[in-house]
C-alpha cells in the first residue's frame, strides 16, 4: 500500500480544480460564441428583409413611371 504525502494530495486537488475551471471557461466561451452567432444571424435576416423591401419599392416606382 502506498502512502500519499500531503503535497501529492494538494497537487491532485489543484489539478482537479484546474480541470473544472478549464471546463467552465470553455463552456462559457462556447455559450458566448453561440450567442454572437445568433445575433449575427438575426442581423443578416434583417438586412435581407431591408434589401427585399427597397427592391420592391424600386420596382413599384419603375412600374409607376412606365404606367404614366
Amino acid at each position: 500500500m502506498k502512502i500519499t504525502t500531503p503535497p501529492v494530495v494538494i497537487e491532485i486537488s489543484v489539478r482537479t480544480l484546474f480541470r473544472r475551471f478549464n471546463r467552465w471557461r470553455l463552456a462559457r466561451a462556447e455559450r458566448h460564441y453561440i450567442l454572437c452567432a445568433d445575433v449575427e444571424q438575426e442581423r443578416a435576416r434583417e438586412a435581407h428583409l431591408n434589401v427585399a423591401y427597397y427592391q420592391k419599392q424600386a420596382a413599384m416606382a419603375r412600374s409607376a413611371q412606365i404606367n404614366l
